[in-house]
């Protein structure tokens, strides 16, 4: 039997690759990239979840970077500034 929520109705959404989920009172987004499961904490808000996920749907359909990638770099790769 699935969980429900009060406020939200059901605890989990999929939009496209994109899995949402509510944990506690926190929705996270679960999708792979090349190859990797990547998890992102978005926050309390359900229509903001199902808005970054379209978001990252769409680019991981289209091959661009999702909203949530980034690459670590080493502090003296930084630009000066």
């Amino acid at each position: 039997m699935k969980s429900t929520s009060k406020k939200n109705g059901k605890k989990t959404f999929r939009i496209g690759k994109v899995r949402g989920d509510l944990r506690g009172s926190v929705w996270y987004l679960t999708y792979h990239e090349n190859g990797k499961r990547l998890r992102a904490r978005v926050g309390a808000d359900k229509e903001q979840a199902r808005q970054m996920a379209a978001q990252i749907n769409a680019q991981l359909e289209s091959q661009t970077l999702p909203a949530f990638n980034f690459e670590p770099i080493r502090i003296d790769e930084l630009p000066p500034g």
